[in-house]
């Protein structure tokens, strides 16, 4: 019984969660047999671009963040690219709110982007998803509530940020 995975792009580009329940050791000539409980989880490097793009957002660059992260999503392999999506949406609204000052777009992709997130928590490709959600969450509440549309310092300061897993 061995492991099969579709394609490289697809093992190396993303995090592979798997429940075992027999495993064949190399050498051995019957597979070990686990406790049903036991869950195993491959962790893959994360795509250096999304390293870079996860920067770029931590910075406040979102347009650069954006550009980035549709380079990877052309990339990407179609059970990923929800995940990259809603990064993507994160990241235009963002610049939206404080870059164009247009709030309700802000609010329209922001949602957008939860929704397309919520599948992917509590981590996928070593971003603590279920942190950034949370984040992403409080902040459209409190944009919903303000009766400002410009973003002042306070609100820059308290913009969302993607944190790795750990």
């Amino acid at each position: 019984m061995g492991l099969f995975c579709p394609s490289p792009r697809v093992r190396h580009r993303r995090a592979l969660t798997l429940l075992l329940l027999r495993i064949p050791f190399y050498g051995a000539k019957e597979p070990q047999i686990l406790p049903s409980s036991q869950k195993i989880v491959m962790m893959v490097a994360m795509h250096a671009k999304l390293k870079e793009a996860i920067a770029l957002f931590n910075k406040h660059e979102y347009f650069s963040c954006h550009e980035m992260l549709e380079e990877i999503w052309h990339e990407a392999a179609a059970e990923e690219r929800n995940f990259y999506e809603g990064l993507i949406r994160f990241a235009t609204g963002l610049h939206l709110r404080f870059n164009r000052r247009n709030p309700q777009g802000a609010i329209n992709l922001l949602t957008q982007g939860l929704m397309r997130l919520e599948d992917y928590r509590p981590t996928y490709q070593g971003v603590d998803v279920a942190r950034l959600y949370t984040d992403v969450d409080t902040h459209l509440e409190e944009l919903r509530a303000s009766k400002n549309a410009q973003a002042g310092f306070f609100e820059r300061r308290r913009a969302p940020r993607i944190n790795l897993a750990a």
